[in-house]
């Protein structure tokens, strides 16, 4: 196939962005739709191809220090070399204008050409970091100055829009969604019945729709403007579909962005020896002791290396892990497990360390058997034998029987945790941006730069167009 484009006349190039939103007004992603917007006023769509998705990347929960939403975006484009100028001018005339004021962030944009970026590996170990670990602004500095990257706001943010960008060089699991924006977002409604409907028709291929207990509306954000919802799917056909279902009315564009959502990439599986404060993972280990019940239901328990004892991390399982809690509960000495979730500073609540697990996900791997002891049973009339003293056997009170071979049999008992359902997680309403849903168990993909898109430029550029619809 022939190119419809010279090569040394275009770079590619990333975008990133994060920082951007408060609680009351501005979302990181709607920098996209502003964006491209700024794009068609300025007549640079001609000199700009959009290489892939737009992608709005969920960062490490754990961290104290993060955005309300915890996501930066990044984008991927074919630009024109003599036209790069032009577009740098336009992200930080959109930054100064749109978000200088707003008290609080700490703005990063970044950008990156493709040809600068020459250790793909470091990109990669950069965003499974950005997503499990903690990321200081000086490494997150030193690398963009490794790959000669234009820094055009220099706040914190920096940290997340290049976590954003990293996200283009993994090939692993990933979700789509579809954003609705308005900036009368609050006189908009969203009709409960739609949505129910919406999730009924495109599950499992949609997710946390709805909470299931509560029917509560998940998709609709609690405060702030100008989001005014947003699906959550596998692929932008069944996200579509679900927004013809659900027919928002008044609604000003919407986007579909690739994402890192509900994949469980913060969940890198670790030794407990690798437990950091801040660090997310999931962790397998023995149950050393007999879990604590907590005023209110919150469980307590602690897991110890199953190959060094020694070894020990505490672990909170609190209500809002839903059955999870409760199965908590009912874990014993001995029960091998999985815990996943964010490693948090302990005031040495329970035990002696200073680090605590809060799970996110729990997973039964083998249940202890668990014996009680009773004395045998009469051949003779079936009632419960005695003791005639140590060594002695046993003897049947109501007919007299003895047995002085006799020993007390064990009984296994039964363990009230359902050994077939091994995985407990939140319900919607308690999940963390980056928690896999039970439902997508089986959905997972590989995720890559799609190579038409790459080949295609008018096919993308009217793609990302239509992205924004007009309802």
């Amino acid at each position: 196939m022939s190119k419809s484009y010279n090569d040394d006349e275009y770079d590619h190039v990333y975008i990133g962005v994060d920082d951007l939103d408060d609680f009351y007004f501005g979302c990181t992603t709607y920098f996209v739709k502003l964006f491209i917007e700024k794009l068609s006023s300025s007549n640079m769509l001609t000199n700009i191809a959009f290489l892939d998705y737009p992608r709005l990347v969920r960062m490490n929960p754990a961290v104290p220090f993060k955005t309300r939403g915890n996501g930066a975006v990044s984008l991927f484009l074919r630009v024109k070399k003599d036209s790069e100028d032009k577009l740098i001018s336009i992200l930080k005339d959109l930054v100064q204008n749109y978000y200088e004021e707003s008290f609080g962030r700490e703005p990063g944009i970044i950008l990156l050409s493709e040809n600068n970026i020459h250790d793909h590996g470091i990109m990669r170990d950069y965003y499974w970091k950005a997503v499990s670990d903690v990321v200081l602004i000086d490494h997150a500095l030193r690398l963009l100055k490794k790959f000669n990257a234009k820094i055009l706001s220099h706040g914190r943010g920096v940290i997340g829009a290049l976590g954003a960008v990293s996200n283009f060089f993994i090939e692993g699991d990933c979700t789509y969604e579809l954003i609705g924006y308005s900036e009368r977002s609050s006189e908009i409604m969203i009709s409960k019945e739609r949505v129910i409907l919406m999730d009924k028709l495109t599950k499992p291929y949609t997710f946390n729709n709805i909470d299931p207990d509560h029917k509560k509306i998940l998709i609709t954000p609690s405060l702030g403007k100008p989001v005014v919802f947003g699906i959550r799917g596998e692929d932008p056909k069944i996200l579509m579909k679900a927004l013809e279902i659900l027919r928002p009315a008044n609604i000003e564009s919407t986007l579909i962005f690739k994402t890192n959502q509900g994949t469980d990439h913060h969940m890198i599986p670790r030794k407990i020896s690798e437990a950091r404060i801040y660090r997310t993972g999931l962790f397998e280990g023995v149950v050393s002791k007999r879990p604590y019940i907590a005023y209110g239901g919150d469980v307590f328990l602690e897991i110890k290396d199953p190959e060094d004892p020694d070894l020990r991390l505490e672990v909170a399982i609190y209500k809002e892990l839903g059955e999870g809690n409760v199965v908590a509960r009912e874990l014993r000495e001995g029960d091998i497990i999985r815990v996943g979730g964010s490693i948090k500073p302990l005031a040495r609540l329970y035990g002696p360390s200073d680090m605590l697990l809060n799970a996110e996900v729990l997973e039964i791997i083998d249940l202890k058997k668990i014996f009680i002891q009773k004395n045998p049973s009469c051949p003779r009339c079936g009632s419960t034998m005695k003791s005639m003293g140590r060594d002695k056997g046993f003897k049947c009170p109501k007919c007299g029987y003895k047995d002085p071979f006799a020993k007390k049999i064990y009984i296994e008992v039964p363990r009230n945790i359902d050994v077939d359902k091994k995985i407990f997680k939140p319900p919607p309403r308690n999940m963390k941006h980056l928690t896999k849903p039970v439902s997508r168990y089986g959905l997972e993909k590989i995720c890559r730069k799609d190579p038409v898109s790459l080949k295609n430029f008018y096919n993308i550029h009217k793609f990302m167009r239509n992205l924004m619809i007009k309802i």
